[in-house]
């Protein structure tokens, strides 16, 4: 009893964190995904970064036969300074990339792959994106030759509190990507959207969600 009561007090006495209102999407129940602008959200506004990363996704599975993540942050507000600051590595450094109009920095956390998924630790996101109150701009993960969609696993284990997106059919020209907004407290990770195109014509709809069957 006197271990459970000293459990209970110590994380009573922990500094409480607000959750934030997400500084780059919103969700709206008629229309999707918008930007904070109120603008609707579109791949097409982001296209030159998805296919850079998508190249990184090749070399990893070229490399070591395995799935990979990274995580798009912005570098307007300094996050980017706060994962450099960590030794966290950074790719495409010298590229001029954009989210949108938001100027971002792609960086590779420490993760666990194989060939069919990608883990960053619970412990690691606590300490280090949390803790340092980082808000993703999009964390991406791939699915090699797999369609782009959104699995059990990812409903239940990615809560970056922003956009998670998925990369599919990596090797294709036109790009495949899922993507959906996780806001805290709220179901808006069930709402799953897939883009297929090219630069000159994407097609969007609307695909069912990874939530468990109940």
């Amino acid at each position: 009893m006197k271990n459970n009561e000293a459990a209970i007090a110590f994380f009573k006495s922990m500094p409480k964190k607000t959750v934030a209102q997400n500084p780059y999407y919103t969700y709206d129940d008629d229309y999707g995904i918008k930007y904070s602008n109120g603008k609707m959200f579109a791949i097409e506004d982001s296209l030159q970064t998805l296919v850079v990363v998508r190249e990184y996704f090749k070399r990893v599975f070229e490399s070591f036969g395995t799935e990979a993540q990274i995580l798009l942050v912005s570098r307007n507000n300094g996050d980017d300074k706060k994962l450099q600051d960590i030794i966290i590595p950074e790719i495409a450094k010298s590229m001029d990339l954009f989210f949108a109009d938001v100027p971002v920095a792609i960086f590779v956390l420490p993760q666990v792959n194989t060939n069919v998924t990608s883990s960053v630790s619970e412990k690691f996101w606590q300490q280090y994106i949390i803790g340092n109150d980082i808000v993703p701009v999009a964390r991406i993960h791939s699915h090699y030759v797999l369609d782009a969609y959104q699995s059990a696993t990812d409903y239940s284990t990615l809560n970056s509190g922003s956009l998670e997106m998925v990369l599919g059919h990596i090797n294709d020209e036109m790009i495949h990507v899922a993507y959906w907004l996780d806001e805290k407290g709220k179901d808006t990770k069930e709402n799953v959207f897939v883009v297929e195109g090219d630069k000159n014509e994407f097609r969007i709809k609307k695909i069912p969600s990874g939530k468990p069957l109940e």
